[in-house]
């Protein structure tokens, strides 16, 4: 019988000549540089204040109800409080990112995405600042898109979204110039 080489020392032979095959060509690798980050937000847990009231009138509700009558609808009133918990932490694993090239929307609680948006594709940034979270600078900035995969997007409840939008339209700017980029609007009669 031959010999037998096991499969590591395989590996790093092929490694090695691959190695050394780019060594001869003087050739380097391209590294990209990572894109620097400009703003890093999460949404207000004070988008949630509506489900948190009514899950704790609920709550309240149920327990002062049936509390000498039937202990079973007490058991009830963890619901609203199951629920409330879930918008809490839902909304707090949500995470907004601007770097220069593309803005990262992440979320989800149980299996966290990523969701990249090109700069170059944002057509539209509108920011929304309702009355009642203008008392404490959050809002609102809709951001229209000429992505397939995500044609509007909304970053919720976020500190001073007039901020925030001028820097996405700044460096959408950017990205469009870079790219040679134009947008025209076409309008039939």
């Amino acid at each position: 019988m031959g010999s037998f080489r096991p499969i590591k020392s395989t590996k790093y032979i092929v490694d090695k000549t691959l190695e050394i095959n780019a060594m001869d060509s003087n050739q380097e690798e391209a590294v990209l540089p990572e894109p620097e980050l400009i703003w890093k937000g999460k949404p207000s847990q004070f988008m949630n204040i509506q489900i948190y009231a009514l899950c704790l009138t609920a709550t309240v509700w149920l327990v002062s109800s049936f509390w000498q009558s039937n202990i079973e609808m007490v058991m009830v009133a963890i619901i609203p409080i199951l629920f409330a918990a879930y918008c809490f932490f839902n909304t707090a694993a949500i995470t907004y990112m601007l770097t220069e090239q593309e803005f990262i929307f992440c979320h989800g609680l149980f299996s966290p995405q990523q969701d990249p948006l090109e700069l170059y594709k944002v057509l539209d940034r509108v920011p929304i600042k309702p009355w009642y979270m203008g008392m404490f600078n959050l809002g609102h900035v809709r951001l229209d898109t000429m992505d397939e995969t995500t044609p509007r997007l909304s970053m919720r409840a976020i500190n001073d979204p007039m901020g925030v939008s001028a820097k996405i339209r700044y460096h959408s700017e950017n990205a469009k110039q870079k790219r040679g980029f134009r947008t025209f609007n076409v309008q039939s009669a």
